[in-house]
């Protein structure tokens, strides 16, 4: 386990990867805790170009990003836009300007309003997975579910 160190996102992910890549690892994925609509299969999918590309990231659809994936360090994240429409253009930009070849894995949605647990709960609908069965009961339970 690795403490996070200090600094906006953008610096503590920079740290992250660099404190990871020195001990020798060298194809990182990192995910949005506020993404639970993250499948197997987008693992896959991410996983499967990065066999041919630097970089791969999932867009969130109000244009931040669900998942970035590389084979290579990332270049400084400190001064994109965190929590903003433009993020994922402004690391895809930052990426290519870095010289990493970057493919687009598709695009979800993730959690940062109450109207995104109707996404959620449809999304949840046909899960068998213990944790996200515990997320669609704590929706229902909670009176956040559409359909509860």
């Amino acid at each position: 386990m690795l403490a996070q160190a200090e600094g906006n996102l953008g610096q503590r992910l920079n740290d992250l990867d660099q404190r990871l890549r020195s001990l020798g690892h060298q194809r990182l994925l990192f995910i949005g805790s506020d993404c639970p609509a993250l499948r197997p299969d987008d693992y896959q999918r991410v996983c499967a170009q990065l066999d041919n590309t630097d970089t791969v990231l999932l867009n969130a659809r109000d244009g931040g990003v669900v998942l970035m994936a590389s084979n290579r360090p990332w270049p400084d994240l400190s001064q994109l836009p965190w929590s903003t429409g433009q993020l994922g253009s402004a690391l895809a930009d930052g990426c290519r300007a870095a010289g990493h070849s970057v493919a687009l894995a598709g695009e979800l949605f993730d959690i940062d309003h109450q109207a995104d647990l109707c996404l959620l709960e449809g999304c949840l609908a046909s899960e068998t997975r213990p944790a996200r069965l515990a997320l669609r009961d704590t929706l229902i339970r909670t009176g956040n579910a559409v359909h509860a």
